[in-house]
Order: structure tokens, then sequence, then C-alpha cells
């Protein structure tokens, strides 16, 4: 992944993030894999993610390729019946890939830095939402090493909740040994 940098996004980057929300929205309606539609997500949950420095991405070449949000903890999510581990979590939303960049582990190594901010920031888990139809979303936090917590039901909808513990103080407990193999300059 030569040339990606990964950064907090600005509200500056609003247009270029909800542009490419609409195209993952319109291209997962079109394959079945994804819940989002013209009405979410929304600018408005944009911008309030990007004021408080909450949406984080990677560009490689000025270009924008995935970016994902992350806030502490969310007490719907919290309290949507999973069985989440005690301490403090960072909830991660809206993880989005370009859809012409797709595949090409770009979601991963966005996973790989979130944990490693996670860390850096003492945090205890990471807490993930992702629906069952979005089999590359499923298959990527297992890999990672996500504890599946089973389904739960909120806004309507059906998810699967993951969960990433991280060790007090954000020291990971385990991290699979291919995490190791991408890096960003």
């Amino acid at each position: 992944m030569e040339g990606t940098v990964f950064a907090v996004m600005a509200p500056a980057d609003e247009e270029e993030i909800f542009s490419m929300y609409r195209r993952a929205a319109e291209k997962g309606r079109l394959d079945g894999s994804s819940h989002w539609n013209a009405d979410y997500p929304d600018r408005e949950t944009l911008r309030e993610d990007l004021a408080r420095g909450g949406v984080y991405g990677l560009k490689r070449r000025g270009r924008l390729l995935a970016v994902i949000s992350a806030e502490g903890e969310d007490r719907e999510i919290t309290g949507c019946g999973a069985a989440w581990s005690p301490g403090q979590p960072w909830v991660l939303a809206r993880l989005c890939v370009e859809p012409k960049s797709q595949g090409q582990g770009l979601a991963r190594l966005l996973m790989e830095r979130m944990i490693a901010e996670a860390k850096k920031e003492g945090l205890d888990t990471l807490q993930i939402l992702a629906v069952p139809a979005n089999a590359a979303a499923n298959h990527l936090y297992a890999s990672l090493g996500c504890r599946s917590l089973g389904p739960v039901r909120l806004w309507d909808t059906d998810f699967l909740a993951y969960e990433y513990p991280l060790g007090g103080n954000g020291s990971l407990l385990q991290m699979p040994e291919n995490n190791a193999k991408m890096k960003t300059n």
C-alpha cells in the first residue's frame, strides 16, 4: 500500500466523503450487501462526525480511498443487548471503501490503523455492527480476531455485533499474524 496515508479527516473533506458514501450506498443497494440508502448516511451525521474529529481515512496521491467513523460510548449501541465487555469502548461505524477500490485490502488496512489508534488512546474495546448481508465486512471482522457477539436489532435493522478486545490501557490481547503484512508510508 505504498504511498497510502492514514489521517483524521477535516470538515473540508465533507463533499469527497459524502460523494463516496453515495457511490457505496448505490453499489450496496445493487448487490444487496448494504443497508445504506439515499437517507443514510446523511450529511448531518457526517458533519457531526467531522466536527468532533471522529472520521479517519486513507488517501493515496490526494485521493480518498476509505473512511470510518469512531466515537466513544454510544448508549444505543451499548444498550442494544450485545454482551459487550466492560471498560471504555470506541464505537466504529460507517466503514466505507471507494467502490472502485474495493477488494484491495483497504478496509483491513484502515481497521489495522484504527486498532493502533485505539491502542494509543488506551481504550479497552472496539465495538462494531455489520449487517448480515455484508459478507466482506463480516469476514474482515472475523479475520481480524473480533469476537462475534451475535445478532442485535437497532434502528429497524438487523446487525451482527462484533467486539475487538484490547487489553488494559489499549494493549492488544491478540493480534493475528496476517495483520502485520500491510504497512503505509
